[in-house]
């Protein structure tokens, strides 16, 4: 244990001694010694102040990365100096602080940035993976991730408009009861018009297992937000029932003249058939039924085309009346046949275009005998860095692997392409430390 007066015992093995010279030395030894206490004194106060300090930045950095600290195995400096770069030429692009704005209009500060030296060549090591998945787990695992909040993309659309181009395309690959498109179709667009209140209410649709009946997402305040010139949402849909609702909800709000298109497609990989069957009258809503993953029994069944992404996007095939030449933001939902989806969009991810990909993972269709690491390593090699989404926080997934991610029941990934700096940094603000 320290002494609460340290100075004390060198004190009294200087100041004895001076107490016993020569009466005519006393003075000059006297100021020496008072000079030599001050030096001493500063110089302890100094090295506590450096080391509270050290333990201070210490204690923040811990603080802020939680045990997946240093993911970069050590290059700190290298670290900081990437974050500060990014940091940087966000800034010099005009982009302000990540705010995201709630439908009530109550601000939300994004959470302080996590370390982000791991991201995109850089990975975790082993302990930080598992500190991670832990993290991932303590948090609800997959179950916290079935319902991911649109936070990453609410604050990129406020800082973003003005570097977008036009048109700026949504592709929705398993629209459902409709309740993503119209939520992209609004959030891009800022159109009011886009109201799935609305549109619940006329179309008969149920909420859905999210919830969605009356989250109809933010409309940022006058001036806060640059308008787009033109959104145009692709809204993919292979049920018959929900097809027929979807377009029927569309025609009646006037969304085709906003550019929402409704295209009834059973979206696949390359190399299947040129339509596959699904019943031609399951209850309205609906959204267990894909690719598959059919229900038995169901009664009648019709024959519904199917497309890839690519051939979309390239203007061939089917959709050919679409003009589309690039895919900005691409949701995919197809009860289990993610991974194929994502197979057959293979050019339209490597040309870049795409700035945020989102999917689901299942146990049930392709999902069943297929690996969710095959996927986020191919992901990984066309430049995407994968998160578990939750309602407001993500954890890696790419480069941060445990085999306990393998677990083969419904949640959702969300990726970024590493070229868009802003999204970047969007989702390392919102990593969740582990052990919070």
């Amino acid at each position: 244990a320290h002494s609460k007066r340290p100075l004390e015992p060198l004190a009294a093995r200087i100041l004895v001694p001076v107490s016993s010279m020569h009466p005519v030395l006393r003075p000059l030894a006297g100021r020496t010694m008072c000079a030599l206490l001050v030096g001493l004194v500063v110089g302890y106060a100094g090295g506590l102040y450096s080391s509270r300090e050290i333990i201070s930045s210490v204690q923040f950095t811990s603080v802020q990365s939680g045990s997946i600290n240093d993911v970069n195995g050590g290059e700190s400096t290298a670290a900081t100096a990437t974050a500060t770069d990014a940091a940087s030429s966000s800034r010099r692009a005009g982009a302000a602080s990540p705010r995201v704005v709630e439908p009530g209009g109550a601000a939300l500060t994004e959470p302080a940035a996590a370390p982000r030296g791991w991201r995109h060549s850089m990975g975790c090591t082993a302990s930080q993976a598992e500190a991670n998945a832990a993290s991932f787990f303590q948090a609800g695992g997959f179950k916290a991730t079935r319902c991911p909040g649109s936070q990453p993309l609410e604050a990129y659309r406020q800082q973003m408009a003005a570097e977008l181009d036009d048109p700026f395309n949504v592709l929705v690959v398993g629209c459902n009861t409709g309740s993503d498109a119209i939520a992209m179709a609004r959030l891009f667009s800022q159109n009011r018009a886009f109201n799935y209140s609305s549109f619940l209410r006329y179309t008969k649709f149920p909420c859905g297992a999210c919830s969605m009946c009356t989250d109809d997402g933010p409309i940022y305040p006058p001036g806060t937000v640059s308008k787009i010139a033109k959104v145009a949402t692709h809204c993919f849909e292979a049920l018959p029932t929900n097809f027929r609702t979807l377009t029927k909800g569309a025609e009646h709000f006037g969304y085709g003249n906003m550019g929402f298109h409704v295209v009834e497609a059973a979206v696949t990989g390359k190399g299947g058939p040129a339509s596959v069957s699904f019943p031609k009258d399951s209850k309205v809503g609906k959204e267990s039924i894909g690719i598959g993953n059919k229900v038995r029994g169901a009664g009648a069944t019709v024959m519904v085309p199917t497309q890839t992404v690519d051939n979309y996007a390239r203007k061939n095939g089917l959709l050919s009346n679409f003009d589309v030449e690039k895919v900005d933001v691409l949701l995919i939902d197809t009860e289990g046949h993610d991974a194929k989806v994502l197979e057959g969009a293979k050019l339209t991810l490597e040309s870049g275009s795409v700035r945020y990909l989102e999917f689901e993972y299942h146990a049930i269709g392709h999902w069943k005998n297929y690996q969710l690491e095959k996927t986020i390593d191919y992901l990984d090699k066309l430049e995407y860095q994968c998160f578990w989404i939750g309602k407001a926080q993500v954890w890696p997934i790419t480069k941060c692997w445990a085999q306990q991610f393998e677990g083969h029941q419904w949640s959702n990934v969300g990726c970024y392409h590493r070229q868009y700096t802003l999204l970047s940094d969007i989702f390392h603000s919102l990593v969740m430390p582990a052990g919070s």
